[in-house]
């Protein structure tokens, strides 16, 4: 399976999961964006969130099989704060849980994504980028598919 066809699989599961609609939906009034690449000379627009982008990052090749490594960014755009559950002086920022909420939902529909026989995740390494771009709430999803090949099979198709 090469790259394109590993990432448009990822965009249809991404764009299509009904669990993941249904909580923008409820959450921000409109459905989640998908994108796959993104102009960094015009970034999408406060409007354009929830969305997800996703992007090839590496490719392994060689005897023992391939590793294709997919990027996935999910970001929000929230500015609300909560009061403190209870406590006094606190306060939080809502987006960081809902941040979280729209991560795990679109990792369970790219998990979910129809991979080739003998393809499988193997890892997902998540990074959270919380502060430095606020009101804008990121995570980074580095999602590394892994395949075996077969007696015959081309290395590095």
């Amino acid at each position: 399976m090469n790259f394109l066809t590993l990432l448009h699989n990822l965009r249809d599961a991404a764009h299509d999961d009904a669990g993941t609609q249904a909580w923008c939906t409820t959450n921000y009034g409109r459905n989640h964006k998908v994108y796959v690449g993104v102009d960094t000379r015009k970034p999408p627009g406060d409007d354009a969130y929830p969305l997800v982008h996703l992007y090839p990052v590496n490719k392994i090749a060689g005897e023992g099989g391939q590793t294709h490594i997919m990027g996935a960014t999910c970001g929000i755009y929230d500015t609300a704060l909560l009061a403190g559950h209870g406590k006094t002086d606190v306060v939080e920022l809502q987006g960081i849980g809902n941040m979280e909420a729209f991560r795990k939902l679109v990792e369970t529909a790219l998990l979910a994504a129809e991979l080739d026989a003998g393809h499988w995740v193997d890892q997902i390494n998540t990074e959270f980028e919380t502060i430095e771009f606020f009101p804008y709430f990121l995570t980074v999803m580095e999602i590394r598919i892994t395949s075996e090949l077969s007696f015959g099979d081309d290395y590095y198709q």
